[in-house]
């Protein structure tokens, strides 16, 4: 049985490395049957092959094309680098790689 799979992980994965910044994006979750965006993240990282720091960048690449002023793109990212610094922080022997 033939699959998109392979295809879609090296379109993701060539996007990213040119610097496209793709996200994942819901405005309707229950559209999605109840999944929300960090579930659908989840779902893209075991589908796609992702590692972990896709998943960081595609939630920064969310903050950095939203049509929000500069000043709250820039807190956004913030919150994102300082959570996954505490996230490391207190789970040193964690590893989703």
């Amino acid at each position: 049985k033939k699959t998109l799979l392979p295809l879609i992980k090296k379109n993701i994965q060539l996007q990213l490395d040119a610097g496209v910044e793709i996200s994942i994006h819901s405005d309707d979750p229950g559209m999605k049957r109840g999944l929300y965006v960090g579930d659908l993240m989840l779902r893209a990282y075991a589908a796609a092959g992702m590692t972990r720091a896709d998943l960081i960048q595609m939630a920064k690449n969310s903050f950095k094309t939203a049509w929000i002023s500069d000043g709250e793109r820039a807190e956004f990212l913030k919150m994102i680098d300082d959570y996954v610094a505490a996230f490391d922080k207190a789970h040193p022997s964690v590893s989703i790689e």
